[in-house]
C-alpha cells in the first residue's frame, strides 16, 4: 500500500470514528442539587431479573473493593 493510500484510508477511518463519537447523545435525569454527604452506610439487595440480559455486568466484590476509599461502611440487614 502506498503512503498516500494509507494516509487517505487512515484519515477516512479517523473522520468516521470522530463523527460517531460526536453523534453520541447522553441524557441523564437526576437532581444536581442532591446532597449525599449525610449518607454514611450502604446495603446490597438481591435482585433477580426476569431477563438475564438485564443482569449487572459487574460483581458486588468489585464494588466492595473500592468502598473503603469512600469512607462508607456496609449496613447490616435487619434480622
Amino acid at each position: 500500500m502506498t503512503p498516500i493510500v494509507r494516509t487517505a484510508v487512515s484519515t477516512v477511518l479517523f473522520l468516521v470514528a470522530l463523527g460517531t463519537a460526536l453523534a453520541q447523545q447522553v441524557k441523564t435525569d437526576f437532581d444536581h442539587q442532591a446532597n449525599f454527604s449525610p449518607y454514611k452506610t450502604y446495603s446490597w439487595q438481591e435482585v433477580k431479573p426476569a431477563n438475564s440480559l438485564w443482569s449487572h455486568p459487574f460483581s458486588p466484590d468489585l464494588v466492595l473493593a473500592k468502598v473503603p476509599r469512600l469512607s462508607l461502611r456496609q449496613q447490616q440487614p435487619p434480622v
